[in-house]
């Protein structure tokens, strides 16, 4: 069953929403949109049973939600805020991406593929613009004895009050700690389980420890 909304704001959401495409193939999906703020946003499911959920006063801008397959969990949290452009895109079967509430994004595009695997972001976290976050390597490299794959998915986590700058590349199997910084152009390819540190570089590597961050500048002469 092919279902396809075009809704304007009024229709779907009040005064505060511009447009939201969906074009819904399959059986069993849901989309809940919880008055989201919005403009350009598409969401298009190829599948049976897949869910997208978008909690209060989120913004979002140029977004797109791509699912194919069957039994993807979307979830986006309270207060998130998408202000430039965003892919978010699933794959195969069993797929997630949860992200916490009052998570902000510049442009980013994530990507979940293959059988329950899973992007997880915390609550309070900033990223920046042209970050790629991504649990597969999307193609198989084999083993050339055995063929053999060797490049499963894995799972990328990033915890509560992450800033990842511009131009980033996360890559599976990373988990970054809390109150941590991604510096501009970092290749992350391992996990950070300490919290508060500077990860920089390619691949990505401490550079400093015992930090924190806040979003809002602070000039160097009201530090303490």
């Amino acid at each position: 069953m092919l279902r396809m909304i075009r809704r304007g704001c009024r229709a779907l959401c009040g005064a505060s929403c511009h447009t939201i495409d969906q074009r819904i193939n399959g059986t069993g999906n849901t989309v809940q949109l919880a008055n989201p703020e919005s403009k350009n946003v598409k969401i298009a499911i190829t599948g049976d049973n897949n869910r997208v959920t978008v909690e209060p006063d989120c913004v979002l801008k140029n977004v797109s939600i791509s699912i194919q397959g069957n039994g993807h969990v979307c979830h986006i949290g309270k207060g998130c805020i998408f202000e430039e452009y965003a892919e978010l895109c699933m794959e195969d079967q069993d797929g997630r991406i949860e992200i916490g509430d009052r998570s902000y994004f510049g442009s980013v595009k994530l990507s979940t593929a293959e059988p329950g695997s899973s992007i997880r972001i915390g609550q309070a976290c900033l990223f920046a613009y042209d970050i790629d976050v991504r649990c597969s390597d999307a193609h198989s490299i084999l083993d050339a004895s055995t063929g053999k794959r060797i490049n499963p998915a894995r799972d990328v986590n990033i915890a509560d009050h992450v800033w990842v700058a511009a131009h980033c590349i996360i890559l599976k199997g990373v988990s970054i700690a809390t109150h941590s910084v991604v510096a501009a152009g970092s290749v992350v390819t391992k996990s950070f389980e300490d919290d508060g540190v500077v990860i920089a570089g390619n691949p990505g590597r401490v550079v400093r420890e015992n930090i924190t961050w806040d979003a809002k500048r602070i000039i160097a002469r009201d530090s303490p």
